[in-house]
């Protein structure tokens, strides 16, 4: 776990992750602070300073036991109230419906421990923190449902794609067709390509310096995430930025122009 209670690169709030099938919705997360500090969401992102935590008793035998300031647990309690509301505007399957009730069930768990136990302060930003984490998968998961994937299971048209949002978090994938999918409904999304499938890879490898400056360049400016390449896994990440002017075939195709 990082300072700021996070999960490190495995953590989908602080970096793209694969594609799962079970969870596509992970890709529609927004990772970007609003800018404004009276958006509902804004509670949602930040952390927690020593301000925000009220010790029970200063007199008390032990020290440093308290709760989550009042004017704070409401304003991150708002904003998951907006998240719980918007559920209702699913129209999903059993299944649906049971991961929205399994997220709202931890929500409310942590918000009641939140505002009635006790504890340290770390414990206090561990709980908020997971309490953030919750709460923005479920409005990726709804927003998923209402939003990206109607519009991906409409018929295909000649109309260009959607620009990307860069607000999002997007994902790694394997499969061309959740690849289309994705860049169709402006999901930012990078082509994982095996290294046996590429002529040359990796920066050491004989890749020709041109073609290696024309990918970073192609990858730069999006969360600050490095260009990976693990030769012991056999597999290269190649970000795929999808530029609003091409259409996916010509985007898969840049990095192979440039070999």
């Amino acid at each position: 776990m990082w300072e700021n209670f996070r999960y490190g690169h495995n953590d989908w709030l602080q970096w793209p992750q694969a594609y799962v099938e079970q969870f596509p919705h992970l890709a529609c997360i927004h990772w970007v602070t609003p800018a404004d500090p009276k958006d509902t969401f804004h509670s949602l992102y930040h952390g927690l300073t020593k301000y925000d935590f009220v010790e029970c008793n200063l007199n008390s035998l032990v020290e440093g036991v308290g709760l989550l300031r009042q004017s704070s647990f409401l304003i991150l309690q708002a904003a998951c109230n907006v998240v719980v509301e918007s559920m209702k505007s699913v129209d999903g399957s059993a299944s649906v419906s049971c991961s929205m009730r399994g997220h709202l069930s931890v929500i409310e768990l942590l918000l009641r421990c939140l505002h009635a136990l006790p504890t340290s302060y770390l414990h206090i930003c561990l709980t908020f923190t997971e309490t953030q984490h919750v709460a923005l998968e479920l409005r990726a998961f709804v927003e998923y449902m209402t939003v990206f994937k109607p519009l991906m299971d409409s018929p295909e048209t000649d109309a260009p794609a959607m620009p990307v949002d860069t607000g999002l978090m997007g994902s790694y994938v394997h499969d061309a067709t959740v690849l289309q999918r994705f860049f169709k409904v402006g999901i930012p999304v990078w082509r994982i390509v095996d290294m046996k499938d590429l002529p040359v890879a990796g920066e050491g490898s004989g890749l020709a310096k041109r073609r290696w400056q024309e990918v970073t360049k192609i990858m730069e400016g999006y969360i600050e995430f490095p260009l990976c390449v693990d030769n012991d896994a056999s597999t290269v990440f190649w970000w795929e930025k999808a530029y609003e002017t091409l259409m996916i075939e010509e985007c898969m195709e840049i990095l192979w122009e440039l070999a």
